[in-house]
């Protein structure tokens, strides 16, 4: 499977029908707050996240994505 970018997760969120902000709202999260993470721990930039809200949100993400995109650093 190839390097998953940032446009790669919001093409994902579209495809399950939601925008970043939609899905950060149905998830409890604030939206700015998800796209600081999308935008910053995208697996192809090769940082992952350290603070428990940013693991909270990729871990949700990748919950409803079907694919993790923490590495396996769960």
């Amino acid at each position: 499977m190839s390097v998953k970018t940032q446009e790669w997760i919001r093409a994902e969120l579209m495809k399950l029908g939601y925008s970043q902000a939609s899905w950060a709202r149905e998830n409890k999260f604030h939206p700015r707050a998800v796209q600081r993470c999308i935008k910053r721990y995208a697996p192809s930039n090769g940082v992952s996240p350290k603070r428990m809200e940013a693991r909270t949100i990729m871990s949700a993400l990748s919950k409803s994505i079907g694919v993790d995109l923490l590495g396996g650093d769960q």
